[in-house]
Formats: structure tokens, C-alpha cells, sequence
């Protein structure tokens, strides 16, 4: 279903490379304000911008809210040309690569946002009490408050382009090209990764620990997506699980430099992390599978994809 959907509108090979074209470009285009910003405004130093050191960066601004504002610009303009090249290039819907159902499940997406919110909040509020040293009370009222309504809109936003493009308009146009559906998957995986790589943690910890950390996540949700045929709960835990953190927990080799609740007082262990991602994801694959009666794995996650009608009478 979900690969059908995408099968409608215009799919040639090409204008997915026209369109990939775009996308990285409104991409780029959208991290011009916060560049021109740090090296013509704030007068940013060479090493400074060249290690990516946010908390440096973050503390020439001083307003942190304002910095992830100009972050969050690469993602509302990757957003808009994204929908511009689904609607024109390519004139589909863009439901139509959100869900194989033809409308946006809610119910699903809610469900999905709740755990990591729940689990994440919980998570660290315990980890204050069982553990003081290793985190710092950093709560403002007024600042948490401009945080929490920005992230509400700008959350949405940059996890939501993310399972879009990656696990929406990539993984229907590389398998309704080649056929494969765990070519998609894998491919749209490792692409994930590897745009991850730019992010400070890489810097900190090495792209050999970080690498299969993302890599972990893209899988997570790109089997989410297959399985359920659509990207509802995909994009409703990413967007709980990145808010969350931006509210609960800033740790200090973070892109996000946030006025959150807490602060890390520790670098995090990508060991650790990639352990916790593999049980909790495990955890979470086997609810859902549970609650939304998932079968037939072998086919959803490695099966053919059938052409169109339209083109099979063509080859006939």
C-alpha cells in the first residue's frame, strides 16, 4: 500500500535526481542565515566554526532560543521546497507519500509521540534523583516557556521533513525503481547516517561510534514505516524523541543547545546509547506490532514491489 501510493503521480528516475537536487539546495540555502550570521554578525572565530562547537556557538548569542531559531531554518526551507517538488515536480499529493491510506493516521502518531515524551521526562527526572552529580537543575520559567512553545512548532518541522524525505519520498522512489524493499530500506538507512555525520556528537565521539548509532535509528524507523505502511509513527516518536530532549536534557557535545530543564553534566557514552536504542527500539517494534497486529514481516521488510498497472500493460 504504501509503496502504491507512491507509484502516483509522475516517478520517472530523473526527476527524483532533479528533485534530490532541490531538496539539497533549499537545504543548504537554509543554514545561510545562521552562517552569515556567526561569521559577519557575532564575528565567530575560524576555529570555533571549524571544530562546530555548539556550546561556544551557542554562548555567542548568548539567547539560545534565537540560536536554535536559526538552526531550525535549514529545516523550513528544506520543508518548502520538499513540498514544492512532491506537489509540482512530481504532482503528487503529499498524503500520498505520508501514508499508503490515504489520510493521516492520528491515532497512531499520538500514541507513538506519548512514549518517548513519557519515557524520556520520567527518564530524567529520575536520573536527577538517583544521580544529582551528573546533572544540573538549569530551569528558567520564562526561557523554558519560549523553548516549549518554538519546539511545539519547530520540532515538527525538522524530525517531520526528516521521515518525509528519508523515509517517505526516498524510500517510495528507490523502491518503485528498483523493485526492492529492502533495498529502500537499507539504502535510505545508511543515507540517514551518513547526514548525520555533520552533527558536533561525530566530532566528539568519532563517525566508527556514531555511525551505526543513527544508522540503528534509521533502521528503527524505516521498519516502523514499512511495516504500518505509513510514516505515523515513524515521525510521531522522532518529533517526541528530539522535542523531549530539547525540553528535558542538553548534554554538552549536543546540536541542540537548549534552556532545558536540565543539563548533562557528563559526555554521553555512545555505547550506552546504542545499547539503550537497541532495547528500547526492540521494546517499541514489539508494542506496535502487537497493538496494530503486524504480519507478515518477510514481505513488508524484503519483499518484490509490483509495477503499476499502467506499466505493466506498457511492457505487454
Amino acid at each position: 500500500m504504501f509503496f502504491k501510493a507512491g507509484q502516483k503521480g509522475q516517478n520517472a528516475w530523473y526527476l527524483y535526481l532533479v528533485g534530490v537536487i532541490f531538496i539539497a539546495f533549499g537545504y543548504l540555502l537554509g543554514q545561510m542565515p545562521l552562517a552569515a550570521d556567526l561569521l559577519i554578525l557575532k564575528k565567530a572565530p575560524q576555529d570555533v566554526m571549524a571544530s562546530g562547537d555548539m556550546v561556544e556557538l551557542a554562548n555567542l548569542y548568548g539567547n539560545k532560543n534565537y540560536f536554535l531559531f536559526l538552526i531550525m531554518l535549514t529545516f523550513i526551507a528544506a520543508s518548502l521546497v520538499t513540498w514544492f517538488v512532491i506537489k509540482v515536480i512530481h504532482r503528487k499529493k503529499l498524503i500520498d507519500v505520508l501514508s499508503g491510506y490515504g489520510t493521516f493516521r492520528w491515532k497512531r502518531f499520538w500514541f507513538a509521540f506519548l512514549i518517548p515524551l513519557c519515557l524520556i521526562s520520567l527518564g530524567t527526572v529520575a536520573t536527577y534523583f538517583i544521580d544529582p552529580e551528573s546533572l544540573t537543575l538549569q530551569f528558567d520559567a520564562k526561557k523554558f516557556a519560549v523553548l516549549a512553545i518554538m519546539g511545539a512548532i519547530l520540532f515538527p518541522i525538522q524530525a517531520g521533513w526528516e521521515e518525509v524525505f528519508f523515509r517517505g519520498y526516498l524510500m517510495q522512489g528507490l523502491g518503485n525503481l528498483v523493485r526492492s524493499r529492502w533495498f529502500a530500506l537499507l539504502i535510505t538507512t545508511l543515507i540517514f547516517a551518513a547526514m548525520h555525520m555533520a552533527n558536533p556528537e561525530v566530532v566528539e565521539h568519532g563517525v566508527l561510534a556514531m555511525f551505526p548509532l543513527y544508522a540503528g535509528m534509521g533502521l528503527m524507523f524505516g521498519i516502523m514505516v514499512l511495516m504500518d505502511n505509513g510514516l505515523e509513527l515513524a515521525m510521531g516518536y522522532h518529533i517526541a524523541n528530539n522535542f523531549a530532549i530539547a525540553l528535558f536534557i542538553t548534554s554538552p557535545e549536543s546540536a541542540l543547545q537548549t534552556d532545558s530543564v536540565f543539563r548533562s553534566n557528563e559526555v554521553a557514552d555512545p555505547q550506552s546509547s546504542a545499547i539503550q536504542l537497541l532495547v528500547m527500539g526492540s521494546i517499541l517494534l514489539a508494542i506496535f506490532a502487537w497493538k496494530y497486529k503486524w504480519k507478515d514481516w518477510g514481505h513488508r521488510l524484503a519483499g518484490h514491489i509490483e509495477r503499476p498497472v499502467e506499466e505493466l500493460n506498457h511492457y505487454a
